[in-house]
């Protein structure tokens, strides 16, 4: 995976701020509470993200209506250093979000079944019902074009484990703010340039 660019930096700085906006601040009004996203943005928070968060690489491409996400995950001792493949493909929704296909290692699996499970190991591992906030958070998909329009449907007592919840997932900690992603990017960047650090791939 190649190195985040500016531009990548730039479109994550305004996800992280929109994200904030949408969940911890006042959105009563249904448009207020839309994340809209390009496919080139999506792919350019994914690079960034691979860079700054232990949790593999990703990629997207939108469709025919559907998010086709491609995703190589680290896998945990004793299987460390080795990658699980894990394909998906996604819909348009409205009400709980769903996957058409999933391919977990070369498997072909039920989708409903797996997406259940991962929502009790988030619940499990992360705590704080991790799996239910962001999984519930998500009211409607709709795809414009090469659009990704994201409604939330967040209970003011979720606002805050929301936002746990979803850089937990990344990032184990609370959500980075924005000068802190300037400062991955600045550290990352000079020491490529300085080739202490390759440009392509993850250094976690």
């Amino acid at each position: 995976m190649a190195a985040p660019s500016p531009e990548d930096i730039a479109v994550t700085r305004r996800f992280v701020k929109e994200v904030r906006q949408k969940t911890l601040d006042a959105a009563p009004l249904e448009r207020d509470r839309v994340l809209a996203l390009s496919e080139l943005e999506a792919n350019g928070i994914l690079r960034t993200a691979a860079r700054m968060f232990p949790a593999g690489r990703a990629q997207v491409l939108v469709l025919d209506d559907r998010v086709f996400a491609q995703a190589s995950l680290p896998l945990p001792w004793p299987l460390e250093g080795q990658w699980l493949n894990v394909e998906g493909v996604a819909p348009e929704f409205q009400g709980s979000p769903r996957l058409e296909h999933i391919d977990v290692g070369g498997w072909s699996l039920p989708p409903a079944p797996l997406v259940e499970m991962a929502r009790m190991a988030a619940n499990l591992v992360l705590g704080n019902h991790a799996g239910d906030v962001v999984l519930g958070s998500a009211e409607g998909l709709v795809i414009e074009d090469d659009q990704l329009l994201l409604s939330l449907a967040l209970r003011e007592d979720d606002k805050n484990g929301f936002m746990n919840a979803l850089f937990g997932v990344l990032r184990g900690e609370a959500m980075p703010s924005s000068e802190m992603i300037d400062d991955y990017y600045v550290d990352l960047r000079r020491a490529i340039d300085a080739g202490e650090l390759p440009d392509r791939g993850s250094y976690l």
